[in-house]
């Protein structure tokens, strides 16, 4: 399946068939304009979701019968508190370091994922875009819930470094609380978008408003985000000429 410009999903079915010289054969394809398919549900109210069963023609023939589901992003990325009293998911950042009392001031399970992603993933094509394994990323948040402090990530128990790049977004993106407080989100919004030589100082100092473990979490996080896509020594000079911004871990 492709995503082309967030409008059309492609699928293509391919055959195995190594007499051709190559592994993998395109013997059928087909697409689905999106826009029009959930052109109703954008126009209706935003806390509905829209299922939609097709059967798809496919080229130069065939049938593909699929299921898509339309959630707006109010519902994909609502923020709701977990309600188990120990969960590692959907917890204050607070209350897991307490929890952990491992002397950091990052939850072990972004340390560990960090880690791991470090050692193996710099270097692939779409890390932190790409996902892994549905079922094996269910099957290690299970894992992480019951252990995260001696959780194996290696790769002869996670293969797909995509599934812990996933774990990652996902503890992220199910705080109660975003890094980035909402009360500060906006300023912080506001900022990113003007046009002045010191523009990167006041959203420096918003940040500074945030509470201290959010500040060390969030620079922790850029940093290794930056480590995938730029080089060491650029980090380096852009991180040291104001080191003190941010507490160290």
């Amino acid at each position: 399946m492709d995503l082309n410009s967030a409008r059309y999903l492609s699928f293509s079915v391919y055959s195995y068939d190594p007499s051709q010289g190559a592994r993998h054969r395109l013997v059928y394809g087909g697409s689905v304009h999106l826009a029009a398919l959930f052109h109703k549900a954008t126009q209706q109210n935003s806390q509905q979701q829209q299922h939609n069963r097709l059967a798809l023609q496919l080229q130069p023939r065939g049938t593909l019968y699929i299921e898509l589901l339309y959630q707006t992003i109010e519902i994909l990325y609502r923020r709701t508190p977990s309600l188990h009293l120990n969960s590692l998911f959907g917890t204050e950042l607070a209350t897991v370091v307490e929890r952990e009392k491992s002397g950091r001031n990052i939850p072990m399970l972004l340390v560990r994922c960090v880690e791991e992603i470090e050692k193996r993933g710099l270097d692939q094509v779409g890390i932190y875009r790409l996902c892994g394994s549905a079922r094996r990323k269910q099957q290690l948040r299970e894992e992480l819930e019951k252990n995260p402090m001696h959780i194996d990530l290696s790769p002869s128990v996670v293969g797909d470094i995509n599934v812990v790049t996933v774990i990652l977004k996902d503890f992220v993106r199910e705080l109660p609380e975003p890094l980035c407080p909402s009360s500060l989100y906006e300023a912080l919004a506001q900022e990113s978008t003007r046009e002045s030589t010191n523009n990167a100082q006041l959203m420096m100092t918003i940040m500074e408003c945030c509470p201290k473990i959010n500040q060390v979490c969030c620079l922790f996080l850029c940093l290794s985000v930056c480590l995938s896509v730029l080089p060491c020594s650029f980090i380096y000079s852009f991180v040291c000429p104001r080191p003190f911004v941010f507490p160290c871990p």
